[in-house]
This record gives structure tokens, sequence and C-alpha cells, in this order.
């Protein structure tokens, strides 16, 4: 029992290691030794205690994952290495784009590429054909995706902001 307790532990500190030293390498030798702990008990000490093994196994690998998942977060290396800045969603951001004017890049049938607010966005129209250099307006977001329809002569004359 002494060898596969000391693969076990072998294993346990390898996978602690891959941590502080990332790469894969020490995290699969870890995975390695733990699998050779739970051969060598099914080989040697017969199934029964071969599967006490690996439940003995997999509980202390889960506690200890979900130690260091509550754990190294807080520590100094935890903190270094991990992103504290959050980012603005994109749906976010573009919620206002509803009633934005721009221009159609490329034919859009219905899908293409319009220029709206001077950055070329993927569209969708609403299920017309429409040219390139031709006024658009978007109508509706669905998620990223900008549905757009042709704006009209009489709407651009009304319109404070001309398209770009």
């Amino acid at each position: 029992m002494q060898i596969v307790f000391t693969f076990a532990l072998i294993g346990f500190l390898l996978m602690m290691g891959e941590v502080f030293i990332p790469g894969l390498v020490l995290g699969t030798l870890g995975f390695l030794a733990l699998f050779t702990a739970i051969c060598i008990g099914y080989i040697i000490y017969g199934p029964l205690t071969g599967t006490w093994i690996l439940a003995i196994i997999g509980i202390f690998y889960s506690l200890g994952l979900l130690l260091w998942l509550k754990i190294f977060p807080r520590t100094t290396m935890g903190k270094r290495i991990s992103n504290r800045v959050s980012l603005p969603s994109p749906l976010r951001a573009t919620r206002r784009m509803v009633g934005t004017q721009g221009v159609a890049l490329s034919m859009l049938r219905p899908a293409g590429v319009a220029l709206i607010e001077g950055q070329r966005r993927d569209v969708i129209t609403d299920g017309s054909f429409i040219e390139p250099n031709t006024p658009v307006i978007v109508i509706l977001e669905e998620g990223q995706k900008l549905v757009v329809r042709v704006l009209h002569p009489d709407e651009i004359a009304k319109s404070a902001h001309p398209p770009l």
C-alpha cells in the first residue's frame, strides 16, 4: 500500500507544481502518477481495494480543486495572473444603434456590409435587396447583427444627421 500512497502523493505534488510552472508537463506527469497509483491498486490489491483507492483519490482531487479555486485568486500570484478589469459588453454598447444612418458598402442580398458611424458593420436587410452606396437606416438589433432598410430621400431631408 506504501507504493500506492507514494505515487498518489507524487501525483498531487506534481499537479500542484503545474500551477507555479505552467506548461502541461508537470500536470501530465501528475495525472500519470495518479493513474499509476490507481492501476497498482487494482492490480496488486484487487477490484474492491482498487475502487476504494480510485474513490479516495477522486475525493482528494476534487477537494483540492475546490480549495484551489477558493483560495488561489486571493494569493499574490493569483492576483498577478488574473484579469481584474471588466470590459464593456458589446451588446450594451450597440443598443443605441437603432435609428442610426449609414451607407451600404456591398450588395445587401439580404446580408452584407454597411458603413455606419464610420465603421464597417455586418448588416442584414429587412428582406429586400439593396444596391451598394444606397443610404440605409438601422431598424432593429438582433444581438450583434444590425437589421437595416433603405433610407428614403424624404427621410434624409427630415433627418438632422445625414448618412456618412
